[in-house]
């Protein structure tokens, strides 16, 4: 994993092994507000997180797709969290 400074805090980039068992976590922005569920996720080479395919919107009607910088991955509560 490779590690990013962000004002004085340190963010770990993270790994994600099976990109298609994240599909419909909740994706939350940076201060914990729903931005709406995952569809797809994409990684690079390292199995790095790259981009989230996201359904947004009323009844999740309006895809869009996320550059990601960071990401933190939490299984137990099925979220991704973009920091």
């Amino acid at each position: 994993m490779s590690n990013v400074k962000l004002e004085g805090e340190e963010y770990v980039r993270a790994k994600v092994e099976a990109p298609d068992s994240c599909e419909g976590y909740e994706v939350l922005d940076a201060v914990g507000a729903t931005v709406g569920r995952a569809k797809k996720v994409f990684v690079n080479d390292r199995d790095e997180v790259e981009y989230i395919h996201v359904k947004t919107g009323l009844f999740g009607r309006k895809p869009i797709l996320l550059p990601v910088e960071m990401v933190s991955v939490d299984d137990e509560r099925r979220t991704l969290s973009l920091r």
